[in-house]
């Protein structure tokens, strides 16, 4: 058996969370024979380059076309697709199993950042398309109950497995001496949102509950640091310097795994914000570091966090998010070390491992 990967990104990349992390998770340390067609420098076996660097999809989806002639069809192979557009080039391979992970709400971005043109191809395609997999994987029951509905699923197999972490990195660190390094007091309190700064993420509702903690509430000592880059950027920073509270947000920009990592263990509350989410990694990682997380019922978040002492469940309501990371940050100190075992690797790559046996079964 072999698996062949199809994305366009490259897996060596640096990025944290979304595809590429899931795909990274899967390929390596695993036992199964794997390939990965996408973007980028063919750095490692088993590489196949379509483009030099991430392109546009509709250029990604003819070179992959090209491609497709020099990749096997056989019944011990299986590919692995992460957008059911990509189905498209392979639509006369008649012996390979295809299967479909789900990543979050896509349709959702493409409305928000592309053209009507792009969002009615996208829609087209992968309601034509979705029903050519022979299997399916997601983070959560509700966003495959989710795409389920909304494109007529009517065969192949599906589970979920939520997203693993790599535990020998998502560990707390030295906080003491790392808060001293960031010029971090003692007596300040961190707020720590980490992530794609895009629509989706509801980053409003985190600006103006940090801002009634500062005007309502009169907390003082809490810094908001901000990680990560996107479209909304700028919108969002904007919005920030209208606020009172302006003195006392900060944004750190992209961030490295191994800054995320310090930024977690100096931080005191990790929170989630978005409107939509599949099974968010970036709460395991924040839970991994023994951080506490506020956060709204997205995704799967409302069937792990109750497992994390001090860890808060809050509405989208500005003000009982703001009260949430008041009483989280009171809590005091957590220890996860028990919890954290949930979102090894080990586990997700068994549960990977048995659905691909099972799809070619």
């Amino acid at each position: 058996m072999q698996i062949i990967h199809i994305d366009n990104s490259n897996i060596k990349g640096s990025d944290i969370g979304g595809v590429v992390s899931y795909i990274r998770d899967i390929v390596t340390d695993n036992t199964l024979v794997f390939k990965f067609v996408g973007s980028g420098d063919p750095l490692f076996d088993g590489f196949i380059q379509v483009t030099k660097q991430t392109q546009h999809n509709l250029i990604f989806l003819v070179k992959l076309f090209l491609i497709q002639f020099k990749l096997p069809d056989n019944k011990e192979t299986i590919y692995h697709i992460h957008e059911a557009y990509m189905r498209l080039p392979f639509l006369f391979f008649r012996k390979s199993k295809f299967i479909l992970t789900f990543h979050g709400h896509k349709h959702d971005s493409i409305k928000i950042r592309k053209n009507c043109i792009s969002y009615f191809l996208y829609e087209f395609l992968t309601k034509r398309l979705i029903n050519k997999f022979d299997g399916f994987i997601s983070n959560s029951d509700e966003i495959y109950n989710f795409y389920a509905e909304r494109y007529n699923i009517t065969k192949g197999k599906q589970i979920s497995i939520p997203v693993c972490v790599d535990l020998n990195i998502f560990k707390k660190a030295n906080s003491n001496m790392l808060r001293k390094e960031k010029g971090v007091l003692k007596d300040e309190k961190i707020i720590l949102s980490v992530g794609r700064i895009a629509y989706e993420k509801n980053l409003d509702l985190l600006l103006e509950s940090f801002e009634l903690c500062y005007t309502k509430y009169y907390n003082n000592n809490y810094k908001l640091l901000i990680g990560g880059e996107g479209f909304e950027l700028e919108t969002i920073k904007y919005k920030a310097e209208k606020l009172q509270s302006i003195i006392h947000i900060r944004f750190l920009g992209k961030l490295s795994i191994s800054e995320v990592v310090e930024y977690m263990s100096i931080a005191d509350i990790f929170t989630i914000t978005s409107f939509r989410e599949g099974g968010p990694i970036v709460l395991k990682e924040a839970l991994s570091c023994n951080l506490k997380v506020v956060s709204v019922p997205v995704g799967d978040v409302p069937t792990v966090l109750p497992y994390f002492k001090g860890s808060i469940l809050s509405s989208y309501d500005p003000d009982e998010f703001a009260f949430a990371m008041i009483e989280a940050l009171s809590f005091g100190d957590v220890d996860y070390s028990n919890e954290r075992k949930q979102f090894s690797k080990e586990f997700f790559q068994k549960d990977i491992n048995h659905f691909y046996t099972s799809i070619l079964g």
